[in-house]
């Protein structure tokens, strides 16, 4: 990313969030973005994965624009953001949307497969009500998971404050 801005109206003017923010991450490299609660870092990847525009400059993946979200690029969320209607697998299945190119045996296989490889075999028709939090984010994690994704962006929960 290149000179990345975003700032959100206020009443009478704008509250800048991210300024002139740039980043280059390679290959296998693994990269931590750390500060307080509130300074822009859940914003910075919601940028990144393409689920926000900036207000000014670039992102790029391989060197083509992020203008939108895209199946090379997952997110794991803070919180969970499982539809409590679907069961475990249909979440998973749900994030597999994008492929198109797949079919509904191969996004269910995947989707078994994620679910299988973050311990929760055998919890694919239960819903997230009787999941624990702890399973609930394994669920968030399966479903980034199954994109197969190039880039896994990774918002980890915000400890309590204790001041």
């Amino acid at each position: 990313m290149q000179g990345v801005n975003l700032g959100f109206k206020l009443e009478k003017s704008a509250m800048p969030v991210l300024v002139d923010v740039s980043l280059t991450a390679y290959r296998n490299e693994f990269v931590a973005l750390t500060g307080p609660s509130g300074c822009g870092k859940s914003t910075l990847l919601r940028i990144i994965a393409g689920l926000i525009k900036p207000t000014a400059g670039a992102v790029k993946f391989v060197g083509q624009p992020v203008t939108g979200p895209r199946t090379e690029i997952a997110m794991v969320f803070q919180n969970f953001v499982l539809l409590p209607w679907k069961t475990s697998l249909d979440n998973v299945e749900f994030g597999l949307s994008f492929h198109r190119d797949w079919n509904d045996d191969k996004k269910k296989s995947v989707s078994k497969n994620a679910l299988e490889h973050v311990g929760l075999g055998g919890f694919e028709n239960v819903y997230p009500s009787e999941l624990s939090g702890g399973m609930k984010q394994r669920v968030g994690i399966a479903r980034a998971l199954a994109l197969e994704p190039h880039v896994l962006l990774w918002m980890s929960p915000s400890a309590p404050s204790t001041t």
